[in-house]
């Protein structure tokens, strides 16, 4: 069933504008699913209302602005270099001699990994450091040491 064959219901309770918004919509609707009309077609609008004219111009090929070829100047064309993203393998540094964490590196390295509680309470003797700041300097060094010597080498 078409939307021509229905008409617009209009409620007891429904106001003016609403009345009118619904049967603008049904006539819009009417238009979106006529099947003779063309695809690209554009919605001519409700009967009634004032004709706007076209604000828009189509173009069939952009123009193409006028390039200046003296170096230097604004218009001239310039290569631009485009970046690749590569996934690349980060390589880890050691950390400078003198650091908390390199010392920290040294002594989970000393202790063991396995050793977390003791190599713990070593960085915060050694170091001065709160149970949380060395189980941070901890796990950042246990990460690195794990980093750099493969389990399968």
């Amino acid at each position: 069933m078409a939307f021509k064959d229905k008409p617009t219901v209009v409620r007891p309770n429904m106001d003016k504008k609403q009345a009118e918004y619904t049967e603008r919509l049904r006539h819009y609707n009417e238009w979106l699913g006529d099947d003779t009309r063309d695809i690209t077609s554009t919605y001519p609008g409700f009967p009634g209302d004032a004709k706007k004219e076209k604000t828009t111009v189509m173009v069939d090929k952009p123009e193409v602005a006028p390039i200046n070829p003296k170096k230097g100047s604004k218009n001239s064309m310039k290569i631009q270099n485009v970046s690749m993203k590569v996934a690349s393998t980060q390589v880890m540094k050691r950390p400078k001699a003198s650091t908390k964490q390199a010392n920290a590196i040294t002594i989970v390295q000393n202790v063991g990994i396995d050793k977390k509680h003791d190599a713990i309470a070593k960085i915060m003797a050694d170091l001065g450091m709160s149970k949380a700041g060395a189980t941070t300097y901890f796990h950042n060094a246990r990460h690195f040491i794990e980093r750099q010597s493969p389990v399968n080498a």
